[in-house]
């Protein structure tokens, strides 16, 4: 009679004792007793016990997806678990021995399930490599070892060219180029493009990026080795200066012959931040005659010739960036207005007959317009008429001999208003 002493041991037949059962998650690990009882026909019995020490078989598995993609230069963590061992492992270098390999604690080592692989130069020149991780045996131990292996294929980083930084004048329109170094195949590489103006691009080589608002924008671009997802970046500025914004006005507008001198007084503007750019400024006065009709002042003045002419005066402002911005006026120079107002006039004939009425003589104008007032400020007469004077009659009766007062206004050709007050002496 065979019979089993520990809990959960059973055994089978005869003499046959199973530790695991296939399909059970129990573990009998350790000692068990068995009793073995003779009894012969006689009813006389002996009993021999036996002891047994039985072992789990150890295991190890590397749960790191396999094969493995590592970046070439960085450290490749790897993990393992293992059952029924001793608390550490080792892990062995299979092919192309020149990596090196630390624990989880990241000191020197290669006895901790998790571990951090630097590869070695061998390993980069065949692009890649074994690792082996094996149980370490508990002291005594029956069982064999167990163990994994995980190969590591090595990717390259591209290395990218430097992209140059970019200035201009608003809306600035820019082409963007970088190289990869390294020659990785173009088929596996990956652009992403952050032009820092709320554009992307995923293209290698962007063209027509626009920027059409002065500031200062970071550029950056990441060249991605998908075989391995291994990641290159490089970065740059982009520069869009504001362009200036050319305004001024003269005065006067219009002129005559008489005095043919303007003043220009400039209101050009420009952004400040984050540039703050100094202004230019270049005045060309429209004479083609003359090669000294400029001027590089802020606010200037310029006195034309005595002819009558219409002439087209350019303000171009420049930013000490370049950028530009022209404005135009157009200025007249008419001819001069002449006025002649007698002060005496005799309209009973005692003089010339050119003085029997009181005329005022024009040239160059456009409107007339005369008011006669008696010394109380009542008016006696008007006209809009240069060529209809006054007679000297007042309300169908003739005035008295005396000073009287005039106002005289004749509009120019410019449309420019000349005043002209003053007394004229009526005599009979």
């Amino acid at each position: 009679m065979w019979t089993g002493t520990s809990a959960g041991v059973t055994v089978t037949g005869a003499s046959s004792f199973k530790p695991f059962t296939l399909g059970s998650a129990t573990n009998v690990e350790g000692p068990h007793s068995f009793r073995f009882t003779y009894t012969d026909n006689n009813g006389c019995s002996d009993t021999e016990v036996y002891s047994l020490f039985v072992r789990n078989q150890p295991t190890i598995s590397i749960s790191t997806p396999k094969p493995a993609s590592a970046c070439e230069g960085s450290p490749f963590a790897i993990q393992s678990t293992s059952k029924y061992s001793d608390a550490k492992v080792q892990w062995t270098l299979q092919k192309h021995a020149s990596g090196t390999m630390s624990d989880g604690s990241f000191a020197s080592g290669n006895t901790s399930e998790n571990v951090l692989y630097v590869h070695g130069a061998q390993d980069k020149t065949q692009k890649g490599a074994f690792l082996k991780v094996t149980t370490t045996p508990i002291t005594n131990d029956v069982c064999p070892t167990a163990s994994d292996s995980i190969e590591i294929v090595l990717h390259q980083y591209p290395d990218l060219s430097p992209i140059a930084m970019q200035t201009g004048c608003v809306p600035l329109t820019t082409t963007w180029n970088v190289t990869d170094n390294r020659g990785i195949a173009s088929n596996q590489m990956a652009y992403r493009w952050d032009f820092g103006n709320g554009d992307t691009s995923n293209l290698q080589n962007p063209l027509n990026v626009i920027y059409p608002t002065q500031g200062k924008y970071n550029v950056s671009v990441v060249a991605n080795n998908t075989a391995g997802n291994c990641k290159d970046t490089s970065v740059t500025t982009v520069e869009a200066y504001p362009n200036p914004v050319a305004m001024f006005y003269t005065d006067p507008t219009n002129t005559t012959v008489a005095l043919p001198k303007f003043k220009m007084y400039n209101q050009s503007t420009v952004t400040a931040s984050p540039f703050n750019p100094s202004l230019r400024y270049l005045w060309d006065f429209g004479v083609p005659a003359l090669a000294d009709d400029t001027s590089t002042a802020k606010n200037t003045q310029y006195s034309y010739g005595k002819d009558t002419a219409t002439y087209q005066i350019t303000l171009i402002v420049t930013t000490d960036k370049g950028c530009k911005d022209t404005a135009y006026k157009t200025v007249h120079i008419g001819p001069d207005i002449i006025v002649f107002i007698p002060d005496v006039f005799t309209p009973d004939q005692a003089g010339p007959n050119k003085n029997n009425t009181f005329n005022v003589s024009a040239l160059n104008f456009k409107t007339f317009n005369m008011s006669i007032y008696n010394r109380w400020g009542e008016k006696l007469y008007e006209t809009n008429d240069i060529f209809k004077g006054w007679d000297g009659n007042a309300n169908g009766a003739e005035c008295m001999q005396g000073v009287y007062v005039y106002h005289v206004e004749v509009t120019s050709l410019e449309d420019k208003v000349y005043k002209y007050d003053g007394t004229i002496t009526l005599l009979r």
